[in-house]
C-alpha cells in the first residue's frame, strides 16, 4: 500500500524541524519532576501548565481536573496529588475518537551513576540522553508533534482525539482508578480506540507492537523460630532451623525445569494456538545483540527464539527476589543458626489467571506441605503486590492501522510482541472500556534503559516515531 501524499509532506516537514523537536525535548527533561519527591511540587505544577498551554496552541480545549490527596509513607500528612489534565481535540461525528493515555513524570535518579546530568539533555552517539527522555517525555513530544504536523500543514486531523495526562503514573497512579470511573459518563463517551506508547522494543532495530502481558504475585514469607540464634556446633542437627524450613517451601514450588508445583495451577492457562506460535516464528531479532544489551551471556533455550520468549512472556514463571536472615555478619566465619528467616518470590501469571485464584492456591498449597513437617516454627505468608496479566485482540483495526503506519515508515513488518510484566493503567483502562480495543505503540528500542541510569531515545526512533504517529492517525481514519 502506497504511502498518501499529505503523509509524507508530514514526513518530510517532520524531519526538517528534527531540531526544533529536539530542543523541546531539551527544554522540558530539564524539569525534574520526580512524583517520588514531595519537594517537587512546583516542578510537577510547571510541567503540568507546561502541556497545557502546548495543547491549547494545538486546539484542544483544555480543563484541569483535582483528584484530592492521599496520605505520605510516614502517614502523618496530606499530601496533594497533581492535577489530571484532560484535553479534547475536535467532535465531528464522523470521525473516529482516539483516546490517549500519557504521563508527565519521571521516576528517581541516582546521580552518581549516571554519566551526563539526567536533567540536562545531552545528545551522543544518536542517542539522547536524560530522565524521561523514553518514559515517557520523549514519546508524548513524539504525539504532540504529530498533531502539530497536521496543523502546520493545513491538513485536518483525521481523527478525533481525547487526551488524559497524570503525573503520578511512577507512584503508582495515584486516585487514577477513581478518577477513570468518575469520567467514565462524561469525559470519557464516545471513544472508539485506546493508545499508549508505553514499553520498548525488543532489540534495537526492528519497530514493535505490543499486543500483551503477564500479571504476577509477590509473596513475602517470614519464618520465625528459636528465640535467639543459636551455635551450630551447640544445636546443630537437634533444632527445626527456620532456613531449612525455607529451603523446604522453595524447593517444593518449582521443580527443576522451572514448573510450578503448585497443584491445579495450569488449569486455567490459556493454551497456545498455532496461530499465536506463528507470531513467534516471524518474530525479527538479532540475538547477539539482544545478549550484549542484557549483558547475559547464555539463555536456557540458547538462541531459539520461540521458546525463550514464549518462557518470558507466555508462560508462567517463579523468580527468587532475596532470602535474609537475622544474622549480619562475614559467612565465611558465621556458624550460627539465624533464629529468623524472610524470603520473597514471585510468580508471573499468564491468561485466563487471575491473582486471586493463583494467590489463594499458592497459600493453600504451602499450608499443605508444611503440615506433615510439623515445624514448630512460626510461618508466616502473605501477598505482597499482584498484577493481573492482560491480552489485546492483534486483528483489530487499531492494530492494523498501527501495523500499516510502521511498516510504512520502517520499511519493515512490526514485531508482535508480549512483556513480561506489564502496566497497571492499561488493566485500568480494561476495566473501564471493557470492549474498546487498547494499543500499546512502544516508540523507544530495547537500549533506553528505561527507569534506570542513561535513560535514553535514539534520534531516530524520536523523529521516526513521530512520523508512525502522524501517519497512525491517518490509517485510524482509513480502516
Amino acid at each position: 500500500m502506497p504511502t498518501a501524499p499529505e503523509i509524507i509532506k508530514c514526513y518530510k516537514h517532520i524531519d526538517a524541524n528534527q531540531k526544533k523537536y529536539v530542543e523541546e525535548l531539551r527544554e522540558i527533561v530539564r524539569i525534574p519532576n520526580v512524583s517520588s519527591n514531595r519537594k517537587a511540587e512546583k516542578q510537577m505544577s510547571t510541567l503540568i501548565h507546561w502541556l497545557e498551554n502546548r495543547l491549547k496552541k494545538l486546539g484542544f480545549s483544555v480543563s484541569l481536573k483535582n483528584i484530592g490527596n492521599y496520605g505520605n509513607h510516614e502517614k502523618t500528612e496530606e499530601v496533594k496529588i497533581p492535577f489530571l489534565l484532560l484535553g479534547t481535540f475536535g467532535n465531528d461525528s464522523n470521525k473516529k475518537t482516539l483516546f490517549y493515555y500519557c504521563h508527565l513524570d519521571v521516576s528517581k535518579v541516582e546521580l552518581e551513576k549516571w554519566t551526563s546530568n539526567p536533567f540536562e539533555l545531552t545528545e551522543r552517539d544518536g542517542k539522547l540522553f536524560g530522565r524521561g527522555t523514553a518514559k515517557m517525555k520523549g514519546p508524548l513530544l513524539c504525539f504532540l508533534h504529530a498533531i502539530e504536523c497536521f496543523k502546520e500543514l493545513q491538513i485536518k486531523l483525521p481523527i478525533n482525539i481525547k487526551i488524559l495526562c497524570e503525573s503520578m503514573h511512577e507512584c503508582g497512579s495515584k486516585s487514577i482508578p477513581e478518577s477513570l470511573q468518575d469520567l467514565k459518563k462524561s469525559f470519557l463517551t464516545n471513544i472508539d480506540c485506546i493508545l499508549l506508547n508505553e514499553g520498548k522494543w525488543l532489540g534495537k532495530n526492528y519497530p514493535c507492537i505490543m499486543y500483551g502481558f503477564r500479571g504476577v504475585c509477590y509473596f513475602d514469607i517470614t519464618i520465625d523460630g528459636p528465640l535467639k540464634n543459636f551455635h551450630s556446633g551447640d544445636y546443630g542437627g537437634m533444632i527445626y532451623e527456620p532456613m531449612d524450613d525455607l529451603i523446604f517451601i522453595l524447593n517444593n514450588l518449582v521443580d527443576s525445569a522451572g514448573r510450578i508445583l503448585v497443584p491445579n495451577f495450569y488449569k486455567n492457562v490459556m493454551s497456545v494456538t498455532p496461530e499465536e506460535e506463528e507470531i513467534y516464528h516471524k518474530i525479527k531479532i538479532n540475538f547477539h545483540d539482544y545478549k550484549k544489551t542484557s549483558g547475559i551471556a547464555n539463555f536456557i533455550h540458547n538462541e531459539k527464539v520461540t521458546p525463550t520468549l514464549m518462557n518470558t512472556w507466555r508462560h508462567p514463571s517463579f523468580n527468587l527476589h532475596f532470602i535474609d536472615s537475622s544474622i549480619k555478619c562475614d559467612p565465611k566465619i558465621q556458624l550460627a543458626i539465624p533464629k529468623k528467616v524472610n524470603a520473597r518470590f514471585s510468580i508471573c501469571i499468564v491468561p485466563y489467571q487471575t491473582h486471586e485464584q493463583v494467590s489463594a492456591l499458592v497459600m493453600e498449597y504451602i499450608k499443605k506441605i508444611l503440615h506433615p513437617r510439623c515445624t514448630p516454627n512460626n510461618v508466616n505468608v502473605k501477598v505482597h503486590d499482584t498484577l493481573d496479566p492482560w491480552s489485546e485482540d492483534y486483528s483489530h483495526w487499531n492494530y492494523k492501522a498501527a501495523k500499516t503506519a510502521a511498516k510504512q515508515v520502517f520499511k519493515d513488518e512490526a514485531n508482535l510482541i508480549r512483556d513480561g510484566q506489564g502496566f497497571p493503567i492499561v488493566l485500568h483502562l480494561r476495566k473501564i472500556f471493557p470492549r474498546k480495543n487498547i494499543l500499546v505503540l512502544p516508540l523507544a528500542n530495547d537500549d533506553a534503559n528505561i527507569h534506570s541510569e542513561d535513560e535514553n531515545i535514539s534520534l531516530k526512533n524520536y523523529i521516526e516515531g513521530t512520523k508512525v504517529l502522524a501517519n497512525y492517525f491517518y490509517q485510524l481514519s482509513q480502516v
